[in-house]
């Protein structure tokens, strides 16, 4: 009995996998994908009955998200403005926890449906270049490396708390 809820607690100590090279291209072809269809119905909407043109928005590209982002990014992806840690699972799972007691309905984008959005991913996951891969590559095992060590740590832990467990056990 005392085994399995070390087992269940050790369960719970454990952080969520990190996203892999498909996960992390995903998430960048979402945006860059919504970016563009957003870019084109604005462009739709300000068009009609508009003579002149607007000019264009300057892009700033290779933007980081954040300190620890991985720059340049591929060219398609380059002039994304992608939220801080984008690539880290475990902070993405933590807003999810934090949103899911006060919200329960997400208002959609109504650009794209998901199963739409998701067969064209996967076509462009298909069809990407070596440049795009090995970005999302480096990105995701600098990721799973954090996890790991992250792992390592939560073992040193609890091999530390049993040993501590056992010697008071051995000096009752």
């Amino acid at each position: 009995a005392a085994a399995a809820a070390a087992v269940a607690k050790e369960t719970k100590k454990k952080p969520p996998r990190p996203y892999t090279e498909y996960n992390i291209f995903f998430q960048l072809e979402r945006d860059r994908i919504l970016k563009e269809l957003e870019d084109k119905k604005s462009e739709e909407e300000s068009g009609e009955g508009n003579e002149e043109p607007s000019p264009p928005e300057e892009r700033i590209l290779n933007q980081p998200s954040d300190e620890n982002d991985i720059l340049p990014r591929p060219p398609q992806f380059a002039h994304l403005k992608l939220a801080p840690k984008w690539y880290d699972s475990t902070v993405r799972i933590a807003q999810n926890k934090l949103n899911k007691s006060k919200r329960k309905h997400r208002k959609t984008h109504g650009l794209v449906g998901f199963l739409d959005l998701t067969k064209m991913i996967s076509k462009a996951w298909a069809a990407a270049d070596a440049e795009t891969k090995g970005y999302c590559k480096r990105v995701a095992d600098r990721q799973l490396g954090f996890y790991k060590d992250e792992l390592k740590a939560i073992k040193k832990q609890l091999s530390d708390q049993q040993q501590h467990q056992q010697l008071l056990m051995e000096q009752q």
